[in-house]
């Protein structure tokens, strides 16, 4: 087997999320998809300062009930706690270990297997809704995709174990035959996870998303709400376009550097985030000063997130430089929560 040599830190290779924060369909009476509850959460009832007395009055959408408020709440709440526990927990691993299988292609270096601070115990309990969040067949899905996410993670774990031995066997000469195959199995591995985890992933972010637009509906901030939108759909391209580009790297021995063709399209979403951000941060802003300033920390968090985007076109996308583009992710998308908590009197938590 190839000449190996040591190694001091583990490499985590968390790729990114997809990181739109809300799509779909409400559980709370609202039977729209989800382009429509996002227009509804842009469309608000309450008229935008600097509209005129004479201005066609809009439709007012009632209000919502006190338990329609605490379900919208209880689906965000849950929204990003399952979030925070794919995002750098125990079902973060699967990351972890596909980068490690590509660093060890590349240099015959292999890192040790990285250690997840929650248990697998834990991290599904925050992964499992409250009673009454999802209907019956959704909770289903759910609880199928999340045992699909369970079996892969497993399945990663044990050819992990294979290649530590292997490595560690100095008396295998095989020219990496055996390496390979194990990293292969390993991106087999990942790339079952990461579907499972999407199909759990469309069934969460969905309702979230219609929680969303129903607290957000009664506010006069049209222009603002857009602008989050757009933002969180540039972090759904990126985390396509980077998806895309690891299956087409079968053979896991590629730079970290895009190909022309995803560059492009890299380039032209980071052009379109900075854009959007831009107009967002633009006055006027017709809410409190303090709402004002939520919402300027959530385009701090963006513009975090655009930087690093930025950083990855320069350097290549390794494992870490995807991890700060995770993490800059799952920043902006608690403090738009922030956000939309303070906009709807909710209780701060």
């Amino acid at each position: 087997m190839p000449k190996q040599s040591s190694w001091c830190r583990p490499v985590f290779g968390i790729l990114i999320l997809l990181a739109a924060v809300f799509f779909g369909a409400s559980s709370l009476g609202l039977n729209q998809s989800g382009k429509e509850a996002a227009k509804t959460a842009a469309t608000p009832a309450i008229a935008q300062a600097g509209e005129s007395a004479s201005s066609p009055a809009r439709a007012v959408q009632a209000p919502l009930s006190a338990h329609e408020r605490t379900q919208a709440e209880r689906v965000l709440d849950f929204h990003n706690t399952a979030l925070n526990a794919l995002d750098s927990g125990y079902y973060a691993l699967p990351d972890a270990l596909y980068a490690n299988a590509r660093f060890y292609l590349k240099t015959w270096r292999l890192p040790p297997k990285p250690v997840s601070q929650a248990s697998r115990k834990e991290s599904r309990k925050r992964l499992a809704a409250g009673a009454g969040l999802f209907s019956e067949a959704e909770a289903a899905k759910l609880a199928l995709a999340l045992d699909d996410m369970d079996k892969a993670l497993d399945a990663a774990l044990d050819h992990y174990k294979a290649l530590e031995d292997y490595v560690a066997d100095g008396n295998i000469r095989d020219d990496g035959a055996r390496g390979k195959a194990l990293a292969g199995k390993l991106a087999k591995d990942h790339a079952t996870f990461m579907a499972a985890r999407s199909s759990w992933l469309e069934i969460v972010e969905a309702r979230a998303r219609a929680c969303e637009a129903a607290l957000l509906r009664e506010h006069p901030l049209q222009r603002q709400i857009s602008a989050a939108d757009a933002i969180f759909a540039c972090f759904a391209q990126v985390a396509e376009a980077l998806g895309a580009e690891d299956q087409a790297k079968a053979a896991l021995d590629a730079s970290n550097l895009p190909n022309p063709s995803e560059r492009a399209l890299l380039e032209r979403i980071h052009a379109e985030l900075e854009s959007e951000i831009a107009q967002a941060a633009k006055p006027p802003f017709a809410a409190a000063p303090d709402l004002e300033r939520r919402y300027r920390a959530f385009l701090k968090e963006a513009t975090a997130y655009a930087a690093a985007l930025e950083r990855g076109l320069g350097e290549g996308f390794f494992s870490l430089q995807r991890r700060e583009l995770n993490l800059a992710a799952a920043r902006s998308r608690a403090a738009y929560n922030a956000f939309a908590r303070a906009a709807n009197g909710l209780k701060m938590r």
